[in-house]
């Protein structure tokens, strides 16, 4: 018979034995305006531990969506009496600093040491997959640091959502006002974010590499602490300043001669020119600032008399702003498919046997370095409301 942990939860009825067990290092919990059921019952059975690599005790680890944005690396903490946003986490989802609330109220750790927050910013929590989601308003306590999670969900949010967690089934459960709403955690992020921990506090020369270079947004890796110091490195980036590039007027490009893009549009195929879309305001302000960037850098040109012409398409990043795409269906439906495929990822990985290193470098706005064949430019040519460009 399997082995069921069980709770029923009487939402209706509230504890009045609610203390703050740190009062000077207290936040403002978090809320949520959740269906209420007049009794429901959160299980746990071997069903659950399906999936569960076993040997382990492994920290719960999961994903959810903060603020319209997936994040994934969140770890469940219900030792931790507030809800923790690192600031890399909130630079990457696009929320400008300017929004949070500053406050002066210190955290400790569990070592008596304290850290000044940054400030507290209130987001949304989405929990659970679609048709059991849960969705709470929290509270972040947003700090700056190291950490190998992007956020850490604390007593607050899982009273909120009134969550009951299991370490061995690797789950947490919480209600929804469908059913009852789950989510499992990755047992791998979970070691790996473990594993680097103790290999970066147990190698000698790690502990001070974090502390004299605390602003720094990542540690130098383990694996050549012993190789190179943070000394080298920077003099080494710093000799070679020109090959990086930080904004689109650093790019020199590539000599067409060396490689260029080329089309090879099917003669028999009639041109097309598309009919110009109308846009929003937004867009068109959107569209026009990308243009005159990409004119001032000398990446297009205006076009006169073209014979293939596309319209441009606007779309929102994740952090709200836009990402300007060109139409060219009608120009792929012209150029014949290449029948040989891409390369296997089998094929990639075998072919780095036997090399000691991999690099990850990759080429900034690469798509605009190469430079069109100049007798296939003007078939790249795109309408905008002040005329076209190529």
């Amino acid at each position: 018979m399997a082995t069921a942990f069980k709770m029923t939860v009487d939402t209706n009825r509230r504890t009045s034995d609610q203390r703050t067990e740190n009062p000077s290092a207290s936040y403002e919990p978090s809320s949520a305006v959740l269906t209420r059921f007049d009794s429901a019952d959160l299980a746990f059975n071997e069903d659950d531990a399906n999936g569960v690599h076993f040997p382990h005790n492994d920290a719960l680890v999961v994903e959810a969506i903060i603020g319209n944005h997936t994040v994934c690396q969140i770890l469940v903490d219900n030792g931790s009496s507030v809800d923790l946003l690192y600031s890399d986490c909130l630079e990457n989802m696009g929320i400008p600093k300017e929004q949070l609330e500053k406050t002066s109220r210190p955290l400790y750790d569990f070592t008596g040491d304290s850290v000044i927050p940054q400030g507290t910013i209130r987001l949304p929590i989405t929990a659970g997959e679609k048709s059991r989601q849960a969705i709470i308003m929290a509270n972040f306590v947003v700090i700056k640091g190291c950490s190998k999670y992007n956020v850490i969900i604390g007593r607050p949010t899982l009273q909120a959502l009134r969550t009951i967690t299991s370490i061995y089934h690797q789950k947490v459960k919480f209600h929804t006002p469908n059913s009852v709403g789950e989510i499992k955690s990755n047992q791998y992020e979970a070691r790996v974010a473990y594993s680097d921990a103790l290999r970066g506090y147990d190698q000698p020369g790690r502990q001070e590499a974090r502390m004299v270079y605390q602003g720094a947004s990542e540690d130098i890796d383990p694996r050549v602490q012993e190789e190179a110091t943070w000394v080298e490195v920077e003099s080494f980036l710093k000799k070679n300043l020109d090959a990086f590039a930080w904004n689109h007027a650093d790019m020199e490009g590539i000599n067409p001669e060396v490689i260029c893009h080329s089309l090879n549009i099917d003669p028999s195929y009639p041109p097309k020119r598309q009919k110009h879309r109308p846009m929003n305001l937004e867009r068109y302000e959107a569209l026009k600032e990308e243009v005159n960037k990409l004119i001032n850098n000398g990446f297009i040109r205006e076009a006169y008399y073209p014979r293939w012409v596309s319209n441009p398409i606007l779309v929102v990043k994740p952090n709200g702003t836009w990402r300007t795409c060109i139409d060219f269906s009608d120009l792929n439906k012209a150029c014949p498919k290449d029948g040989f495929p891409l390369p296997r990822i089998d094929q990639m990985v075998d072919a780095t046997v036997g090399h000691e290193m991999l690099s990850f470098m990759d080429a900034y706005s690469g798509y605009n370095q190469i430079p069109m064949h100049p007798t296939d430019k003007e078939h790249t040519s795109f309408i905008t409301d002040r005329g076209f460009y190529c």
